[in-house]
């Protein structure tokens, strides 16, 4: 491991969506910076793609999007897409859920 690896899960997506297509796996899962993880399926040989993104939560990894691509749509836009979710749907912090103050 680099010491000058991001933080960001945008590499680690990017390497996942090309590996997944290159090696023509029909299951890559991928665990990402800052505790995301990546999982992609195809059912067939270059066929559409299926993604679920899980972000790090107190109580385990959480779906936070699932998604379905087309054989067509282009790599680098996978990665974009899936990379804005972790950007708009961050990792939820390993705090104690806050309980209501008890009333007088």
């Amino acid at each position: 491991m680099s010491a000058f690896e991001p933080a960001s899960p945008t590499y680690g997506i990017c390497d996942t969506v090309i590996g997944h297509r290159l090696r023509g796996s029909d299951r890559t899962s991928s665990d990402l910076p800052g505790g995301y993880r990546l999982s992609l399926r195809t059912r067939e040989l270059h066929g559409p793609v299926q993604a679920a993104l899980a972000a790090p939560s107190p109580t385990g990894p959480a779906r936070i999007c699932t998604a379905r691509f087309s054989a067509l749509t282009p790599l680098p836009a996978m990665s974009r897409i899936l990379d804005a979710v972790t950007r708009y749907a961050p990792a939820l912090p390993d705090a104690v859920t806050p309980t209501r103050p008890a009333r007088p």
